[in-house]
């Protein structure tokens, strides 16, 4: 679990959680959120553990899994649907040095069962992606929110640190702040995003505000910056920008390789 607390840097009369910075070598890597939690679910396991995920063509898991398989020494595999044209994190995880394995028809459920035949297959132990050890390290990082804080903008794709951030809110009795969980995809609704925190956290009195997707996932929004030039993941930060307002504090979670980072960790 997390001990250092990223930075909140303040913006006028807004904030930015810079979760984006944990784990952060330079801008040809991934950073954020995922890459620390990564090595907390790698340091727990089997030194033999392989990482594998099944995710969509466009999903940054595959950065993810691909970079830490890579700087752990480990074997990475990526289960991804086939396309006439690969897609920028699909072609990273193949520069990293993972297998990538690609599946017709691409439904969830396909790339999934695929992950669990290779698996089985070459009789392998696999490093599971913990979504209670993730969404704790998410919960433990709001303890530096600033008390003018009314509103936590999280860009939201399975819901689990929108749920992470409401269970850290309602342990330190912030129960005045609202989530808004700025959806990027339609992984997630508020049912589910409730239930994630209910699983992990208990019963949570957090108000949560769910705002559909407005483009697809796969559509990003380049060019996006903060106020200091630091830039914005295209698919996720970058798209709940939009609904900063003042009080507000955007969690900055992740950035993928090749987003540039002017002010440094």
């Amino acid at each position: 679990m997390a001990e250092i607390l990223t930075r909140v840097d303040r913006f006028g009369d807004w904030y930015a959680k810079r979760e984006d910075l944990a784990g952060y070598t330079g801008d040809g890597a991934p950073s954020g959120a995922k890459v620390r939690q990564y090595v907390g679910m790698i340091a727990n396991s089997d030194p033999s553990a392989t990482l594998m995920v099944g995710c969509s063509a466009d999903s940054a898991m595959q950065v993810y899994v691909s970079h830490a398989a890579a700087t752990h020494g480990r074997t990475g595999i990526v289960v991804v649907p086939k396309r006439k044209a690969r897609s920028d994190a699909t072609e990273y995880a193949i520069a990293m040095g993972a297998e990538v394995v690609e599946v017709s028809p691409g439904y969830p459920s396909v790339y999934r069962a695929r992950c669990r035949e290779i698996a089985a297959e070459r009789n392998l132990k696999i490093v599971r992606w913990d979504r209670e050890y993730a969404a704790r390290d998410t919960a433990a990082q709001v303890a530096n929110i600033p008390e003018d804080v009314t509103r936590v903008i999280v860009p939201t794709g399975s819901g689990l640190t929108a749920a992470g951030v409401m269970g850290g809110l309602s342990a330190i009795g912030r129960n005045d702040v609202v989530v808004v969980a700025a959806c990027v995809s339609d992984m997630a609704n508020g049912e589910s995003i409730a239930q994630t925190c209910e699983k992990f956290f208990g019963q949570c009195s957090v108000n949560l505000v769910v705002v559909p997707p407005a483009s697809a996932y796969g559509k990003g929004v380049k060019g996006a910056v903060l106020p200091n030039g630091d830039g914005l993941d295209p698919f996720y930060a970058a798209k709940a920008m939009g609904h900063v307002t003042p009080g507000s504090m955007l969690w900055v979670s992740g950035r993928r390789p090749g987003v540039r980072i002017v002010t440094g960790p």
